[in-house]
């Protein structure tokens, strides 16, 4: 199963999202449905298209796109995704990169991948309904793959925001190997 493995891909992962800067850290920081918001658009949407490398070049496509990387070696896998549940159960799920708002900040700003996400994160928070009294928890996630690990991960930042207004936020990341068992078997008749 590859136990220890597995828990130092999604610790770098966790801390990578919750931050080292005590101003911006989730755990530190989020105490209510503003304060998910201020962390959410200035460190979760950021994180994961804060390192772009570009010039990887695809042979089959015959052209050159970015890569964004996380934690040092995790690679994001196509889009971040917000999701939250009400008290009543409703439910709302966008992927923030393939948003409209995001595909029409892409089109006048091609390559500005963050400020799109930024930007459709504070259109869900100011215009989208996103910011209601009725948000029982919010996510942020993203899935990451590292290639020098062989393992996918799915990391979430979730909230759970009770009926008084307090805040719980949790990071978590959960890691699977692509070959847990790394060791060469041969089978003898």
């Amino acid at each position: 199963l590859a136990i220890y493995r597995r828990q130092l891909i999604e610790r770098s992962l966790e801390d990578c999202l919750n931050g080292s800067n005590p101003r911006e850290s989730a755990d530190q920081n989020i105490d209510d449905l503003d304060t998910w918001w201020e962390w959410a658009i200035d460190v979760g949407v950021k994180v994961p298209l804060a390192k772009p490398r570009q010039g990887v070049k695809n042979q089959d496509l015959e052209q050159e796109f970015e890569k964004f990387f996380l934690a040092s070696r995790h690679i994001l896998i196509g889009d971040i995704r917000m999701r939250y549940t009400t008290f009543n159960g409703r439910e709302e799920v966008v992927w923030l990169l393939n948003s409209n708002v995001a595909k029409e900040h892409l089109e006048q700003n091609p390559g500005s991948y963050s400020d799109s996400a930024k930007e459709a994160a504070e259109f869900l928070r100011d215009k989208g309904g996103w910011k209601s009294e009725e948000i029982e928890n919010l996510w942020l996630s993203f899935i990451t793959y590292d290639e020098l690990a062989e393992a996918f991960a799915v990391t979430q930042a979730w909230t759970w925001i009770d009926r008084y207004g307090q805040a719980t936020p949790v990071i978590n990341s959960d890691a699977i190997l692509v070959k847990p068992y790394g060791l060469k078997i041969f089978w003898l008749c």
